[in-house]
């Protein structure tokens, strides 16, 4: 064996056992002698790829596949830099090409399923999947993706079926549990989620730290009714480390966690979007009712509506200075109480509109409608449909446009707002948008309107937590909240739930708003 062939068999005996620094400094010394040296490249490329220097390994692989073009494994390799670097069609072609070289390769099968899956090609994602397996049928990992991929066409009976073979071959691997439940979990369906709930809590059974199986299991049970151990889950939210995990407070008083808070001063901190503040800032009564004295800390353009809440005492929009004898996040005061689907404090309303708002709306909308009922309509959240299911486009209330004796009035605010300048046909309200200061805004607004037609957004829940009419189009991935069957809310009787049926597909939904609100109208 040559010096140079020792030194690179060095090389990769420290990869193989994961010193990935010696390896690194062997090539390097190796391609100090020679510089053309095509496995020291490589190595040192796969190397620059597994640190995330993507350009680097792209050199590197680049400076070897010029020694000979004609090596798979090389190929193989630059497929997955370009895969890395977001470039689809070269990481495709690199893959196709290992093929040409070597046809009966797995991996490039499982890389190809992987890369279109990834980019929405299902049925060619499905195809590279069952090439791959048919050379390794063992294969956990295939198995595993195969499965998530035909949950994601909707063919939940063959996904079990490749879930159950990947976890026959390794029974104790949390992840392939957690992955099913998944699968099952994002059906929506009754029939699922009972095995989703299995899944996961087998997940956690084998990996008691799984915070993600703990999270997705208390959705679970929270959806199928049962509140009391879905709230314990929900604690969970705070040790997430997938997304930036709700931050508790550092302060220097106790957590309420359920001690008797007769004569007691308690702050109470909102978390999470506007919307799940006014949800929860019901409990405010609640913890009052317990013998507390409740302050609360909610984000800024909430401050001047939630002040109105019965019960509260100050209202903050940053955590003051002052000491109490206990905090709570607002989210966690429900699992406190003994929350159960049975026993949600779903007395409204518990926010109130301004008195002078409403006087100087009551005018305005009154002078733009006339006889007309008054609708005010939200089309989208923050996002866009693309990025969000509870969003859609305006064109696809156009329907809706067909109702006589209706007024309507947008609502909508953020970058939704932008498709009203483009809007030629279809509904065409009259948009109070850039007028809504605050939520005291809207609530005024609100507050002289018949009727609310919205999306799953804040604005439902200020209509529903001020006891008016709304209808609320939430998407066939909805919230747990909206639970998964009926058009009535347990959180707020005055709100009508219309239930997508198929996910992108708002036309069935809208069609069944506009039958409603045609007898609405009169």
């Amino acid at each position: 064996m040559s010096d140079i062939d020792a030194l690179f068999m060095g090389a990769a005996a420290h990869h193989r056992a994961g010193r990935l620094k010696q390896a690194r400094a062997a090539c390097q010394a190796l391609l100090r002698v020679n510089p053309k040296h095509q496995d020291a490249l490589h190595l040192l490329g796969l190397l620059a790829y597994q640190d995330g220097d993507y350009m680097a390994a792209a050199e590197l692989i680049d400076r070897a596949l010029l020694q000979d073009p004609n090596q798979a494994a090389l190929w193989m390799n630059r497929g997955l830099v370009h895969q890395a670097q977001g470039k689809t069609a070269e990481a495709e072609a690199s893959y196709l090409r290992t093929l040409d070289l070597q046809p009966h390769t797995p991996v490039a099968y499982r890389n190809l399923g992987d890369l279109f899956s990834a980019t929405n090609r299902l049925e060619e994602a499905e195809k590279y999947y069952r090439l791959a397996l048919a050379l390794m049928p063992d294969s956990v990992e295939v198995c595993n993706n195969l499965g998530g991929l035909l949950a994601r066409m909707g063919r939940m009976e063959e996904a079990r079926g490749c879930y159950h073979r990947a976890i026959d071959l390794e029974p104790d691997n949390a992840g392939l549990h957690y992955n099913l439940g998944l699968s099952l979990h994002m059906q929506y369906k009754p029939e699922y989620l009972e095995e989703a709930e299995r899944s996961y809590r087998r997940a956690t059974e084998i990996n008691p730290d799984f915070v993600g199986a703990h999270i997705n299991l208390g959705e679970v049970l929270r959806f199928l009714g049962h509140f009391r151990e879905g709230w314990d889950k929900y604690e969970y939210r705070f040790r997430r480390k997938d997304i930036v995990p709700v931050q508790r407070p550092l302060l220097n008083y106790p957590e309420w966690r359920g001690e008797d808070l007769s004569g007691r001063r308690l702050l109470l901190v909102g978390e999470q979007g506007y919307g799940d503040q006014i949800q929860y800032v019901r409990y405010v009564g609640v913890l009052r009712d317990l013998g507390a004295e409740v302050d609360i800390v909610v984000s800024s353009a909430l401050v001047e509506l939630l002040q109105t809440v019965p019960g509260v005492g100050r209202v903050f929009s940053k955590l003051p200075q002052k000491t109490y004898d206990y905090w709570s996040m607002m989210l966690s005061v429900p699992g406190r109480v003994g929350t159960e689907l049975s026993n949600i404090p779903a007395e409204i309303p518990y926010i109130h509109a301004d008195e002078a708002g409403l006087k100087r709306w009551k005018v305005r909308l009154e002078k733009i409608a006339g006889s007309r009922k008054k609708v005010g309509v939200v089309w989208a959240c923050s996002l866009p449909p693309v990025e969000c299911s509870r969003s859609m486009y305006l064109h696809d209330l156009a329907p809706l446009a067909g109702v006589d004796d209706v007024q309507w009035f947008s609502l909508q605010k953020g970058p939704a707002e932008a498709e009203l300048a483009s809007t030629s046909g279809g509904l065409i309200p009259h948009h109070l948008g850039q007028e809504l200061k605050n939520f005291s805004d809207t609530a005024a607004v609100i507050g002289n309107l018949d009727l609310v037609i919205t999306v799953d957004t804040s604005v439902t829940h200020v209509a529903g937590a001020l006891a008016k009419p709304a209808w609320v189009l939430i998407p066939a991935d909805s919230d747990w909240k909206w639970m998964l069957e009926g058009d009535d809310s347990p959180w707020y009787p005055t709100v009508k739930l219309f239930r997508q049926q198929r996910l992108e597909d708002w036309s069935g939904t809208v069609a069944a708003v506009k039958f409603a609100l045609r007898e609405f109208a009169g």
